[in-house]
């Protein structure tokens, strides 16, 4: 039994063992590596676990025998993959502190997943943040190597063209725990060619933040997908005054009134309306209310739940002046559906000068 560094071209010699099966016991040992006697003692290092049990039953002849990848117990496993499990759950929820990547000190973070030969997907972009909050869940069948296969997550900021790295983490699924913790994005490292008038180093880029992984295992049959898409879910919100409840499917939004309103017309008033605007196609608006700051709108708006979920979209509204030629703006407000109390309360109207 020999081992070898597999290099691009050819192989170097690690260490021997030379050994009886009768000697290797069937709940396994450590063995430690011998030398070639052209090797001296000192340059071999290591050793090798190996187990021997013993079969009753005919053996067919093997033209080429090939080994049975194993999925072994993993002693720093803080998530152990269960014996029937066929694939995992993978949630990248949320990274935090990301490098700026952007002229304007933010970046527009996706994150790419690889697991094994043929696994690849990626998350959603968000836009012009350096704390993202993706919440998609990808189910991913077990690999050729099982569980022992590492997993990389690689970050980057997409730009108009082309991609920038931000930072990866590599790491087996059975490390990632079931509550979900956060993982250092650490640099990767290109290595030039190692010739002095290049200069051999190892170049790092800079590399800041963390993302929040979770991993939960499946144990039924998981189909084969031509594209792994991940499934937006919605992330608790710690500061969420009105959390959503698990099975909700949309809002019931009330634009009850306004109140000391900017003028904006010679008479001294304005004739205000909203403007709502939740995801990508879901718009709506009050009606006008004539010659007043202190509208009474009353109107209450049945929103569907937006593609991003409650906890990651948005909800803008705007406040303007409803002239004959045109409209003018009067301020607004950005905020989640989750921060607004089932009982009401006030905003500020932000942007008007």
């Amino acid at each position: 039994m020999t081992v070898f560094d597999k290099d691009k071209v050819g192989e170097e010699f690690m260490g021997q063992l030379d050994i009886k099966p009768a000697n290797i016991p069937k709940e396994g040992a450590w063995f430690k590596l011998q030398a070639k006697s052209d090797k001296k003692e000192s340059e071999i290092t290591g050793e090798i676990f190996l187990m021997v049990d013993y079969v009753d039953t005919p053996i067919e002849k093997q033209e080429k025998i090939v080994g049975e990848v194993l999925d072994l117990p993993d002693t720093e496993a803080v998530n152990p993959a269960p014996e029937q499990a066929t694939g995992i759950l993978l949630t990248v929820r949320e990274g935090r502190d990301l490098v700026s990547k952007d002229s304007n000190g933010f970046s527009d973070p996706f994150v790419r997943i690889e697991w094994g030969k043929d696994q690849k997907a990626k998350t959603r972009v968000i836009d012009m943040t350096l704390n993202p909050v993706w919440g998609e869940r990808f189910t991913l069948p077990k690999p050729d190597k099982g569980f022992r296969e590492f997993l990389q997550l690689s970050v980057y900021d997409k730009d108009k063209v082309g991609e920038e790295f931000m930072g990866q983490v590599i790491i087996k699924a059975t490390h990632i725990p079931k509550e979900g913790a956060w993982f250092k994005l650490k640099p990767k490292k290109e290595k030039k060619e190692k010739k002095e008038s290049e200069g051999a180093k190892e170049k790092e880029t800079e590399i800041t933040g963390e993302i929040f992984l979770s991993v939960d295992f499946v144990e039924t049959p998981i189909e084969k997908q031509e594209k792994i898409v991940g499934e937006l879910i919605d992330i608790p919100d710690p500061n969420a005054v009105n959390p959503p409840p698990e099975q909700a499917t949309g809002i019931l939004l009330i634009v009850k009134e306004g109140r000391d309103l900017v003028s904006k017309d010679a008479n001294g008033f304005s004739d205000p309306f909203v403007r709502i605007e939740w995801g990508k196609d879901q718009k709506a608006k009050t009606r006008v209310i004539d010659m007043t700051l202190n509208p009474v709108w009353g109107e209450r708006f049945t929103l569907a739940k937006p593609e991003k979920g409650f906890s990651s979209e948005i909800l803008h509204l705007t406040v303007f002046d409803k002239d004959k030629l045109g409209e003018d703006f009067m301020g607004e407000i950005e905020l989640k559906v989750s921060h607004i109390p089932k009982e009401g309360q006030w905003f500020k109207l932000e942007g008007q000068k």
